[in-house]
């Protein structure tokens, strides 16, 4: 099946349906999808989105993100502002322009920095309740011929988590939901690799820069790593995680079965 939309000002519009459970269920599609920031989004690529039944668009970034680049927006779509952190820390241009001479000197600092942010993601109390407004949108989203749309600035991150979250409560194996997460390195090649040339040239060939700027606009198994090691030491697997800490109810998870599988 089509994975990653073909979406044409946007990046990583991804579909979630077509994963199997581990009880032998499948995700619907046209029921979710996950993506990138819709602020470049035209009317070819509006049309696409509203043809495929978006009606709910849950936008997990910051203020300041919002207000720089808001949402461009399918017709008929609902939109939800859903911040997981109150300040963007992965994309930020000011945050990379005032960091520069930290990290054209320390090859470590983008790395270290990502890794701070996924324990954040996993353990702000604010996260939390982030993650769950994201589930109550999900419950909403139970009508046939209707799409709920996830997103952050890169569709990497912060929707990185919130589908690793979604998926374990649908009961899709941890392989699977981790190959999803890595993905997003597959679908933001177009962006990184022109950026990565601009700033080799800028930078007249700084080796750390480029690793802190490639660590910062990528995902890695050590950032999926530390979510997942942040949540067994809090709760000892994902769902007792959903339970204990996005409070989640068993009931609700049925109800999302009930709405997202077939």
């Amino acid at each position: 099946m089509q994975r990653i939309l073909p979406i044409k000002d946007g990046n990583n519009f991804r579909e979630l349906g077509g994963y199997e459970t581990t009880d032998g269920k499948t995700i619907k599609t046209h029921k979710v999808i996950r993506s990138g920031a819709l602020n470049n989004l035209k009317s070819d690529d509006l049309a696409y989105l509203a043809k495929y039944g978006v009606k709910y668009d849950v936008d997990f970034r910051s203020n300041e993100e919002c207000r720089e680049k808001p949402d461009n927006l399918p017709s008929g779509t609902t939109y939800y502002w859903d911040p997981v952190l109150h300040f963007d820390e992965m994309d930020n241009t000011d945050t990379l322009a005032t960091l520069q001479n930290d990290f054209a000197q320390n090859k470590h600092i983008g790395y270290e920095h990502m890794i701070s942010v996924y324990h954040n993601m996993i353990k702000k109390p604010d996260a939390n309740q982030a993650y769950r407004k994201f589930f109550d949108y999900l419950l909403m989203n139970d009508q046939p011929r209707q799409c709920l749309l996830f997103h952050c600035t890169s569709g990497k991150d912060r929707t990185g988590i919130g589908a690793i979250l979604l998926l374990s409560a649908l009961g899709v194996p941890e392989n699977v939901i981790k190959q999803d997460y890595l993905l997003s390195n597959q679908t933001i090649q177009s962006v990184l690799t022109p950026l990565l040339q601009q700033v080799q040239q800028k930078s007249h060939n700084n080796e750390t820069l480029i690793t802190n700027i490639r660590n910062l606009l990528t995902v890695s198994e050590d950032y999926y790593q530390t979510a997942m090691d942040d949540i067994r030491d809090m709760s000892g697997n994902v769902i007792n995680y959903l339970h204990e800490v996005i409070k989640v109810t068993d009931d609700e998870i049925e109800q999302l079965r009930q709405i997202y599988l077939m």
